[in-house]
Order: C-alpha cells, then structure tokens, then sequence
C-alpha cells in the first residue's frame, strides 16, 4: 500500500506491453505512425481507450468513440513520446495557478523532476532515445525561402483568393 507501482496496473499488463513494444519496433522498422495506426486497426486491436475500458479500468476525460479498434496516429504518436516506458517516473509535467482554476499549464523543463528506472521497463532505454532522436529528424514544411509544400502553397492561394473576393463583396453591397 502507498507503493507508486500499485497505482500503475497497466505496468504489469503483458499484453498491453506487447502492443507498446510492437509500435515502437514498427517505428524502427520505418513504419510511419499513420501505418501502424491502420496496421492495428486492420488487425482490431483495441485502442488504449477501449482496452481500459474492458478491464474495468475508468480514464477521466476519455470519449470512447464508436469503433474499438480505430486507431489514431496522434495515439501512437504520444505512446511513442512516453518515456515512462523507459521505468521512469515524471513528476511535475503540469500545473494550475490556484486550486480554483482547474486549467493546467505545462510546467518549464527544469521544474520537471525525473526518476530514473524506479519501475519496471518495458522499452529499452536505447531504444526509447534512439527513436526520440529520429522523431526530432522529422521533415518540417520549409519557410517561403526554402523548399515549400506546392499543394500547400496552392491551398492558400485558394483560400487567399476566396477570402479577397468574400470581401470585396461585402464592401460592393456596403457600395450599393
């Protein structure tokens, strides 16, 4: 009692440790996060939300959506951004201004406070870097002076165009 692994069930969970595992072998193998998300949901795995759910497990502020097995790319986005998977605790990510206020705010990295391998690790340390590190080498759009996105590029000029032409006609009717 008053242990911090008591309060983790999903530490102990193999089978939620596997699929863990699975996302973050796939990412090494170049699988994209859209891929694997359409990889599980094909092979209708339970997305983290309907996977608590079924073991009676509550998460505040969690819909469960329609469809069990609809993986998102941004789900495996964060769980591949998770580094308590490492065996680490994370204290201090957030805060709020005042008890009253129930709106938190992300706390500056040197307020964060990390323990290091306190439980037990589901992904290598190695591996968890080594991904974070390909994460940070992702292709960003480039500014106006580099390389652009055309398709991009050409979806704002519609839409500069469209917004031009929505005003001039709302300055014509003004006119008339």
């Amino acid at each position: 009692m008053g242990n911090i692994i008591d309060l983790l069930p999903e530490m102990d969970d193999e089978e939620a440790a596997s699929v863990v595992r699975r996302i973050f072998s796939m990412y090494l193998q170049d699988f994209g996060t859209e891929q694997i998300a359409v990889t599980f949901e094909q092979e209708q795995i339970l997305t983290p939300v309907h996977y608590w759910a079924s073991k009676g497990i509550r998460k505040p502020h969690k819909k469960i959506s329609e469809n069990p097995y609809a993986w998102n790319s941004s789900t495996v986005v964060k769980i591949l951004n998770t580094q308590e998977y490492c065996g680490d605790i994370i204290n201090f990510k957030t805060y709020s201004k005042s008890y009253k206020n129930k709106k938190r705010i992300a706390n500056d990295p040197e307020n964060i406070v990390t323990f290091k391998d306190v439980n037990p690790a589901i992904i290598e340390r190695a591996v968890y870097e080594k991904i974070q590190e390909k994460r940070g080498k992702v292709r960003k759009r480039k500014k106006a002076d580099g390389e652009k996105n055309i398709r991009l590029a050409y979806m704002c000029g519609l839409w500069k165009q469209s917004q031009f032409s929505f005003q001039s006609r709302q300055q014509r009717n003004y006119i008339l």
